[in-house]
């Protein structure tokens, strides 16, 4: 919880590192953050009804306008003589012009599509050679003419081999990938007209969507919570057109019992040479992360133990990774350096399985170091349990700037199971601990 973990190259051992902290960088008009993106050299953000833009993160910040204040914002931009970024909810729709004018365009991709307003389009855009995309939710797929996301001629192909209700529209490599209930259905700019889409049938993929808002792309792979008809709860990774499942048994058993009627919010960064797969569930207090680079499962929490409170993030104008916050919208960067969450520490624990040493007799253990990394003002408690996790055992708090950090005279256990606590404003690594055990005779 609240670590990452690398590998060696060598010896293949294991570290595992506190995560990056979190920093606030921009401070914007307060407002529930709803989509951010780097377009043109600046940052461009919906929070509460406002679409701002930064040029370069700390302030100036100039508010481009008003925009409905519902749900969602998701972003593409286009190319010719006048560049344009568009910006969608599922009901509204804008276009923004380099020079920051404001265009609601949601009238036109109605009169096309013939469907009210409640009923609307699924509000995931995507550019590919030009055409600005959206697919509603009969599977009809529109596009706009070339460069043009503010005109909408009523030029639609269908996704309808399989009849499901389509859930996301992502770009993935030139392809477009119309992200269904239970499958997955893939298009190319095959240049006809007036609709310039060509299926490609092969490419067809066993997975759905349980919902949008866990769709991601990382890096141009494609990662979300998935579902087939054998059931929900399959986090998947399309790469290179192939999908594979990430997730873990424990994983999904996690993901199967979670409530999604809540806000959910997903996020990709490269953070200290890791790629990462963010997800959250408010309605299960749970940030969830993805390690691409390790393959391996985290989770991370704010000061007080409850999910991380950032909705979504972008690369940001000077090469970081900025993250905005749900409530307030605000700009923070993750730094391995920043040792809190804007001066507030967070824990670190990391459990162990339950150890027994490959044998059921009764084992002494008269001392417990820890191997990490020596630095001033760093501590960790350590917590054991000998009834499967039920209850636990304080054996007190080792002082990591010492050479030998250790915990002396744990007593005696057939299992056990150890639980280290580091909740310091410093910097911590830890690769292992060495036990010193006495082997009894029953």
């Amino acid at each position: 919880i609240n670590c990452f973990v690398e590998q060696g190259q060598t010896e293949k051992e294991f570290h595992v590192y506190k995560r990056p902290g979190f920093t606030t960088q921009t401070q914007v008009n307060a407002g529930a953050g709803r989509g951010v993106y780097y377009w043109n050299g600046k940052m461009y953000s919906v929070t509460g009804n406002q679409l701002q833009t930064f040029s370069n993160p700390p302030p100036p910040m100039d508010t481009v306008g008003a925009v409905d204040s519902s749900g969602r914002y998701f972003f593409t931009s286009s190319l010719g003589a006048t560049p344009l970024l568009f910006l969608t909810n599922g009901t509204k729709a804008y276009t923004v012009s380099a020079t920051n004018t404001l265009t609601e365009v949601t009238s036109a991709i109605i009169a096309q599509s013939g469907f009210p307003a409640s009923q609307s389009w699924v509000p995931t855009p995507v550019t590919i050679d030009g055409y600005t995309t959206l697919v509603d939710f009969m599977s009809a797929i529109w596009t706009s003419p070339i460069n043009q996301p503010g005109t909408w001629p009523g030029n639609n192909g269908i996704a309808q081999l399989e009849p499901d209700r389509p859930i996301a529209l992502f770009k993935h490599l030139s392809y477009l990938l119309c992200i269904k209930e239970f499958y997955t259905e893939a298009f190319y700019d095959a240049a006809q007209t007036p609709w310039p889409y060509g299926r490609v049938d092969g490419a067809k993929m066993n997975y759905g969507c349980y919902d949008l808002r866990t769709v991601c792309d990382v890096g141009g792979d494609l990662i979300w919570v998935a579902r087939t008809r054998e059931g929900s709860g399959t986090v998947v990774h399309v790469s290179s057109m192939r999908p594979t499942v990430v997730s873990t048994p424990s994983i999904e058993r996690i993901l199967r019992a979670a409530d999604y009627t809540g806000n959910v919010y997903s996020w990709a960064a490269k953070l200290e040479g890791h790629r990462l797969y963010g997800l959250t569930i408010t309605n299960t207090n749970i940030t969830l992360v993805y390690d691409l680079t390790s393959r391996m499962w985290y989770q991370w929490t704010d000061a007080e133990g409850n999910y991380l409170p950032y909705s979504g993030a972008s690369i940001g104008s000077a090469g970081e990774v900025v993250f905005q916050h749900e409530s307030n919208g605000h700009f923070l960067t993750a730094d391995i350096r920043a040792l809190t969450d804007d001066n507030h520490s967070f824990p670190v624990d990391i459990y162990t399985p339950n150890f027994d040493g490959e044998t059921r007799r009764d084992k002494t253990l008269a001392k417990l170091s820890i191997c990490g990394d020596q630095a001033n003002g760093s501590y960790v408690q350590l917590r054991y349990s000998d009834d499967d996790y039920q209850t636990w055992v304080d054996a007190g708090t080792a002082d990591l700037s010492q050479n030998d950090p250790f915990w002396a005279d744990l007593g005696s256990f057939k299992k056990r199971a150890f639980r280290f606590t580091h909740n310091s404003n410093s910097v911590f690594r830890v690769q292992k601990m060495e036990a010193v055990l006495d082997l009894g005779t029953s």
